[in-house]
């Protein structure tokens, strides 16, 4: 499966130094849950639910990426224009997934501005009130599975990808963002 990662400059400088492109993003963070459930106020159940589903999970570092067959799909639901917007991305990275990475998939719809503007008349998921932007989180949050193929990802929307392995700069196609994207 070949896939797609944004990044800035910066990022780009110590992936070429490093010689890879590092797993450096938690697929959880269990002060976020506590941060959801202290701050605002998602429920003693939700709350239980979600935490018992994070320990589950591995602790280790993935990459965050998106399939490039599926980019279409983050394109027509908004999500693109938020990783311009939030990232500020300078480059495209794309690569084939190694065959001994372990895959995990996340679906992004519900955080997707079409989603949240067709049901919360809001244009971003950073505006929707409480207690819809946590139910949101958890919906996503717990949508994460593990996968093995690109056709494991059938029923997802808007996959988001979270791969375990390094990935070798050799083998890295690298694309200038145009500016203003």
């Amino acid at each position: 499966m070949f896939c797609y990662h944004f990044t800035t400059k910066k990022a780009l400088s110590k992936i070429r130094k490093d010689n890879f492109l590092n797993p450096n993003t938690k697929l959880f963070q269990i002060k976020n849950i506590n941060r959801l459930h202290k701050k605002y106020g998602m429920g003693n159940k939700d709350y239980k639910s979600v935490k018992n589903f994070a320990r589950k999970l591995p602790k280790n570092n993935f990459i965050v990426a998106i399939p490039k067959s599926r980019f279409k799909d983050w394109t027509k639901s908004g999500l693109i224009k938020d990783i311009y917007h939030f990232i500020k991305p300078d480059y495209r990275l794309e690569f084939e997934i190694p065959k001994n990475c372990r895959i995990f998939a996340r679906e992004h719809i519900y955080q997707s501005p079409k989603e949240v503007i067709k049901k919360h008349k809001k244009k971003m998921y950073m505006n929707v009130p409480e207690p819809h932007k946590t139910n949101i989180w958890i919906k996503y949050f717990k949508s994460t599975k593990r996968i093995k193929k690109e056709k494991d990802l059938k029923n997802i929307k808007v996959p988001e990808i979270w791969l375990s392995c390094k990935i070798p700069f050799n083998q890295i196609k690298i694309t200038k963002l145009k500016i203003g994207h």
